[in-house]
């Protein structure tokens, strides 16, 4: 199938998505929607690492017209600790602005797909919105919408895609588990020592 690409301005969002068809060609009324975000670390969007909070809210804001049927989740690294208000308090915010739960998919039910086990949710989701940060990663050399998705694959596992080869293993995940969209945040990037200790740009 073709594949449409739109570039614009953060303050564009509304335009951005009606330049690829419109959020209603992606979302169906009253489909269940999980918003995979960036939110891999305890650090804030303007460092480059995590994604914008407020881009977050602006497409909430465009489903909420189409479904209420929504979920954000992450399975944050290791290193970090499970998500909570207190690593990502303007996240947090947002979701209960709207009334929209965040679930750690490091711990949510498991399921298996092809090769993977994977975080229910993912799979449960009618559409997947895949919010990944535009910045380079020490590993793969950069991070965008395929290295995003490991978020869906639990803790434990993730070590487990580095010993069978990486990029191998984002590849065949990226078959397994398709997002709708792909929405990539530009607004803070990242380059040099990404994904977490990078320079903000």
């Amino acid at each position: 199938m073709p594949y449409k690409v739109s570039v614009g301005k953060y303050e564009q969002f509304e335009n951005i998505l009606d330049s690829i068809g419109g959020l209603e060609k992606f979302v169906k009324k009253n489909d269940k929607v999980l918003i995979k975000p960036n939110l891999c670390a305890s650090r804030s969007y303007e460092t480059g690492t995590i994604v914008n909070p407020y881009l977050i809210e602006k497409l909430i804001v465009q489903l909420k017209k189409i479904t209420d049927n929504i979920l954000i989740g992450e399975g944050p690294i290791p290193a970090f600790k499970k998500l909570s208000k207190d690593i990502h308090p303007t996240i947090f915010d947002i979701a209960k602005k709207y009334n929209i739960e965040i679930i750690d998919l490091n711990y949510a039910d498991k399921a298996s797909i092809g090769s993977f086990v994977v975080a229910k949710p993912a799979l449960e989701a009618d559409v997947i919105i895949n919010m990944p940060v535009l910045k380079t990663h020490v590993r793969t050399g950069v991070s965008l919408s395929l290295k995003n998705m490991m978020g869906i694959v639990p803790l434990r596992l993730k070590h487990e895609m580095h010993k069978m080869g990486l990029e191998k293993r984002i590849v065949e995940l990226a078959k397994a588990v398709k997002p709708r969209l792909n929405i990539i945040d530009a607004t803070v990037c990242q380059e040099g020592d990404g994904p977490t200790n990078g320079t903000p740009v």
